[in-house]
């Protein structure tokens, strides 16, 4: 496997993934409305297939077996004698002008700037993330036995079985999960005064929904899609897209296992 086709196959894999992107962006309204969120939702991870494939032909035509392998392999093979036997030759044969190194090629800077590019985002995104979990959970606190009670009922009610942190903080806004490993509910301090107990419920139903069905995870990897092609504008439309389309597949799967309408259940979460 050489630069030349690694650079082919990941262009192929851009390429496949910008026009998938640009198909689902078309559709995803459409497939909505005829199968439901659910098939919406599943929709974007077939974008891992698009962008993949291309790279995992690459590695298999690439195996010991295959003929351009073999024919590459002997080629190296020659080229270390042929420097074997330059070593060999006295240094005053050799001309004395000395010869100018190449130049970067266009291709090869524009590899090196989109690496480059990749991990500043992917760097930017962890620093972003550990900063704002620090700050938030340097002022949050642990909540009360009520609410703690009230979300283990809930967690066993959808089937939820490892333990949910919750934690409340001095500020107005909507409940949301933070971390992956430890995923925690953030409620602010105002939970119990300013929603009902029906409301409270469907708020924290929605939440454990997220945790449940592994949102956080699947936002992560959209983010690392995202970064590793951070010069595409489709991507950045499709992440937006993406993150709708979870929310609202997460409400779909909220309302399917409660006894409440659709008007009180967007009350709660708006």
């Amino acid at each position: 496997m050489n630069t030349d086709d690694f650079a082919l196959a990941l262009s192929i894999a851009f390429l496949g993934s910008t026009l998938a992107m640009i198909l689902i962006l078309a559709v995803r309204r459409r497939v909505s409305r005829h199968f439901g969120a659910s098939t919406t939702y599943a929709l974007w991870f077939t974008l891992g297939l698009w962008f993949l494939l291309p790279l995992g032909a690459l590695v298999t035509t690439h195996e010991a077996g295959d003929p351009d392998f073999v024919l590459w392999t002997a080629s190296q093979e020659v080229v270390s004698d042929l420097e074997t036997e330059a070593n060999s030759i006295p240094a005053a044969r050799w001309p004395s002008t000395p010869i100018a190194s190449p130049s970067l090629s266009l291709i090869e800077s524009s590899r090196l700037i989109w690496i480059a590019g990749a991990i500043f985002w992917l760097a930017s995104l962890v620093l972003i993330q550990i900063r704002f979990h620090r700050a938030l959970l340097a002022q949050a606190k642990p909540a009360s036995p009520e609410i703690v009670s009230l979300t283990e009922v809930l967690s066993r009610s959808i089937g939820l079985k490892r333990p949910v942190e919750i934690r409340m903080i001095d500020r107005p806004g909507c409940p949301f999960v933070i971390g992956l490993l430890r995923q925690s509910i953030i409620l602010p301090s105002s939970f119990l005064r300013d929603y009902t107990e029906d409301e409270q419920r469907l708020a924290l139903i929605h939440e454990l929904t997220h945790i449940k069905r592994h949102d956080q995870w699947a936002k992560c990897a959209a983010l690392v899609f995202r970064a590793l092609q951070w010069p595409n504008p489709v991507v950045h439309f499709a992440y937006k897209a993406f993150c709708i389309d979870q929310e609202v597949n997460c409400d779909s799967d909220v309302l399917s296992g409660q006894d409440h309408t659709t008007y009180d259940y967007a009350a709660v979460i708006a």
